[in-house]
């Protein structure tokens, strides 16, 4: 028997990434006193029998790469091998409950992913595509404008009867420009966003 138990993975104080993977999902799940459990166990997120056993979870995974760490495909659904991969940080920023995904030519993707492809500002296709409402090929095809911010300059949110731009409401409510953005694109409602 190894120095880390018989897989080779825990030591008291010295265990592997795969490890702690595993520990980390199981505790998001089925702990309460976990500070993620609300995100995961208390949604009805679980883990499959099986993972129950570190050995299986292994077997079924394999060791966790450099780089990546534990992520479900249908962030709906339990860990299991079937839903799980090892994952990088933009794969997972991109498969996440908050995103915003449009499809378009059949393809199906967030809103940051389509900015990358396609070469905008991710915050000018989050104002066509959430605030003005625009349909994908609108969003799309329509250059950026040089020289305007990233939300397109003139973009109008309308909230409690008001209608004003993302800078005219920043200033009203004493916040940066850029908290405001960030929180728009983050997925807030209006209503959490502008109070």
């Amino acid at each position: 028997m190894s120095a880390r138990g018989h897989h080779g993975h825990a030591k008291r104080g010295d265990a592997t990434k795969t490890y702690r993977a595993w520990q980390n999902m199981r505790r998001r799940c089925t702990d309460p006193t976990n500070p993620q459990f609300a995100d995961y166990g208390g949604r009805g997120i679980t883990v499959c029998a099986e993972w129950n056993n570190f050995p299986r979870f292994l077997a079924d995974m394999g060791e966790a790469p450099a780089e990546k760490s534990l992520d479900r495909k249908d962030n709906n659904q339990g860990y299991s091998k079937e839903n799980c991969r090892w994952a990088t940080r933009r794969e997972q920023n991109q498969n996440t409950r908050k995103n915003v995904f449009i499809g378009y030519n059949g393809e199906r993707r967030c809103i940051s992913e389509w900015a990358r492809i396609l070469n905008l500002p991710m915050l000018t296709l989050y104002d066509r595509l959430v605030l003005r409402k625009w349909g994908a090929e609108k969003a799309f095809t329509t250059p950026a404008i040089s020289g305007m911010n990233q939300f397109g300059g003139e973009a109008k949110i309308t909230f409690g009867g008001a209608t004003r731009t993302v800078h005219e409401w920043a200033t009203k409510l004493n916040l940066r420009p850029g908290t405001l953005h960030m929180r728009l694109w983050r997925g807030w409602s209006l209503e959490r966003a502008l109070s």
